[in-house]
């Protein structure tokens, strides 16, 4: 079985961290999602996930990165087709910010 994983160091987590783009809206931090990308998007995968209408969801690309709130959850979310490798053309991981958050903690413990 060939199961590609995608890391980050302390620093660079802490880094997407402190980027985060949607920070200012977070009310339920389990439906606030950060998927980590193994490279930059390409251009067009990029444009094209941004011109799509996910309303009320948000979405936000920096760096490596790609954020995203599900007001309604994940599972009826319309980016779930979006963010995978196929799609995305790069390898992605998807987090809630409960759990990356807490990824930093225990790096820094």
């Amino acid at each position: 079985m060939d199961v590609r994983v995608v890391t980050r160091t302390r620093d660079e987590l802490a880094d997407a961290i402190e980027r985060d783009p949607c920070a200012d809206l977070v009310t339920y931090p389990k439906r606030h999602q950060v998927t980590f990308l193994s490279a930059p998007l390409p251009p067009e995968v990029q444009r094209q996930l941004l011109a799509t209408d996910v309303a009320p969801e948000q979405i936000a690309v920096s760096g490596r990165e790609i954020y995203t709130l599900h007001p309604d959850g994940i599972a009826p979310s319309a980016l779930t087709p979006w963010l995978t490798e196929r799609r995305l053309q790069v390898n992605p991981t998807t987090r809630n910010w409960n759990t990356v958050t807490k990824l930093l903690e225990l790096a820094d413990a």
